[in-house]
C-alpha cells in the first residue's frame, strides 16, 4: 500500500475522484496507485509531485525499490 499517496491526498482534502480529475486519471487508477497493485508513470508522478508540493522521490521512490528488490534477490 502506498500510504505516502493516500496521506498526501487526504491532507490536501482531495477524494480519490477529485485527485484522479486534477491529474486525467481514473479513480480506479488512483485507488490501484494507493493500494500497491500499480504504479504510476513518471509523467503522473510529476503531475502529482507538483500538485502536493514534494519530490516525486517521496511519494513512490520506494514502491520501485520494492519491486526491483524483488527481481535481484
Amino acid at each position: 500500500m502506498n500510504t505516502k499517496l493516500l496521506s498526501l491526498r487526504k491532507g490536501a482534502g482531495l477524494t480519490q475522484s477529485e485527485l484522479a480529475q486534477k491529474i486525467g486519471v481514473t479513480i480506479q487508477t488512483i485507488s490501484r496507485w494507493e493500494n500497491g497493485m500499480s504504479i504510476p508513470s513518471p509523467k503522473r508522478i510529476k503531475q502529482m509531485a507538483d500538485l502536493f508540493n514534494v519530490d516525486g522521490s517521496d511519494i513512490f521512490l520506494s514502491s520501485y525499490t520494492t519491486k526491483v528488490d524483488k527481481y535481484i534477490n
